[in-house]
C-alpha cells in the first residue's frame, strides 16, 4: 500500500514538472563589459515577468560574489516571458528577454552592465538624416529624423548636467521652432524621455556601440515658403537634409542641391559634412501646398467671434445700467 501511495505521488509530481507547475529557478548573470571595470556584486536585479505582454510580477535580488542573481519559484509557460534588469553605478541596464519555458527548471539569463563615465566627447553622430516630407491631408510638414549615434568607449556614457529633478541631461535633441506631434521609436524608452519647448531630452546612459535612433513631429506650414533652422547637439559625419512629395530645397550660399531617387520616390538633397555640436544647419523649402484661404476664414470666424463677444458685453452693461436706473 505504501509502495502504490509513493509511486501515485512520484507521478503527480513528475506531471507537475511536465506541465511547469514544479519550482523553476532563473539564474540572471551580470557581466560588467568595461575594461578592468568595478565589481558587480551586491548589484540590484529586477525581473520583470510578463504574461501575454502585461506585467504579472516585479522581483528583485542582489548579485552574489559569483556574478550571478537566483530567482526562484518563477511562473512558467508559453506565455511568460522575463525581462531581466541590472543597475550598476546608478544606472539600469537591460539584458535579453527570456521565454520562461515549462519544460526546464533552470534557466539562464544574462544582463551585461558597464562602468559609467561623464565625458560625453565619446559620443558623436555618424550619419543624421533629416527627412521633410509635405503632407497630402492638412497644411503641415512631416518631418523624420534619423541619427546613428556612436558611442565609441567601453563605458557608459551619462553626463554632468542635469535637470530640475537631479536626471542627467544626456542626449538633448533640438528641433524647429513651433515642432509638435513628437513620436519616437526605437532605442528611446518613454519614461527616459522629457519633451521641453526646444526639442526633448533623454536621460538614459548611452552602453558602448552604434544605435539607431529614430524620431518624427510636424510643423505647420503658414507660407509657400518657409525657413527652417535645425541646431545639431553632437558632433555629426554627415547630415543630409531629403525633401520629398514635391517639395524643393535651398541651402546656403554656393550649396548646390541635388536629386536622387529613393525607392522610386524623386528626392532632393542637401549635404553638410563634419558638423560641430551646437552648429546651426539653416535651408528654405518652397514648393508648399499653403492653402491662405483656410486661414482667411479662421480669421474670419476669429474677428466675429471677438465682435459677439464684445456686443454681448456691451449689451450687458447696459442692461445692468438700466436696472440700476430702474432700482
Amino acid at each position: 500500500m505504501t509502495f502504490i501511495l509513493l509511486m501515485i505521488l512520484s507521478s503527480f509530481a513528475f506531471a507537475n514538472m511536465a506541465n511547469g507547475e514544479s519550482p523553476t529557478i532563473l539564474t540572471v548573470v551580470v557581466v560588467n563589459k568595461t575594461a578592468n571595470g568595478t565589481p558587480v556584486e551586491n548589484d540590484q536585479v529586477t525581473l520583470q515577468i510578463f504574461q501575454h505582454q502585461q506585467i504579472y510580477d516585479i522581483i528583485e535580488s542582489n548579485v552574489s560574489e559569483e556574478g550571478k542573481a537566483a530567482f526562484e519559484n518563477v511562473p512558467t509557460g508559453e506565455q511568460f516571458i522575463a525581462l531581466p534588469r541590472a543597475k550598476h553605478n546608478d544606472m539600469m541596464f537591460t539584458g535579453e528577454a527570456v521565454i520562461l519555458d515549462p519544460t526546464k527548471n533552470e534557466l539562464e539569463a544574462q544582463v551585461e552592465v558597464f562602468d559609467v563615465s561623464t565625458n560625453t566627447s565619446e559620443l558623436f553622430v555618424q550619419i543624421h538624416h533629416f527627412i521633410v516630407k509635405a503632407s497630402t491631408e492638412s497644411n503641415v510638414l512631416e518631418i523624420t529624423e534619423f541619427m546613428q549615434l556612436v558611442n565609441s568607449s567601453d563605458m557608459a556614457i551619462s553626463s554632468d548636467e542635469r535637470d530640475e529633478n537631479g536626471n542627467a541631461i544626456v542626449l538633448n535633441i533640438s528641433l524647429p521652432k513651433g515642432f509638435s506631434n513628437l513620436q519616437w521609436s526605437s532605442y528611446f524608452e518613454k519614461d527616459a524621455v522629457v519633451i521641453t519647448d526646444n526639442g526633448f531630452y533623454d536621460i538614459m546612459a548611452v552602453p558602448p556601440g552604434s544605435y539607431q535612433l529614430t524620431f518624427s513631429y510636424t510643423l505647420d506650414v503658414k507660407a509657400s515658403a518657409m525657413n527652417i533652422t535645425k541646431k545639431v547637439s553632437l558632433p555629426t559625419e554627415r547630415f543630409m537634409v531629403l525633401g520629398q512629395g514635391g517639395v524643393n530645397l535651398h541651402g546656403q550660399e554656393n550649396m548646390e542641391t541635388e536629386t536622387t531617387n529613393m525607392g522610386g520616390i524623386s528626392t532632393e538633397f542637401l549635404r553638410f559634412n563634419d558638423i560641430v555640436a551646437q552648429d546651426e544647419i539653416n535651408f528654405l523649402v518652397s514648393g508648399l501646398a499653403y492653402d491662405k484661404s483656410n486661414w482667411i476664414t479662421w480669421i474670419i470666424v476669429g474677428a466675429v467671434f471677438v465682435a459677439i463677444i464684445i456686443f454681448a458685453i456691451v449689451r450687458t452693461g447696459k442692461g445692468n445700467k438700466n436696472i440700476a436706473q430702474n432700482n
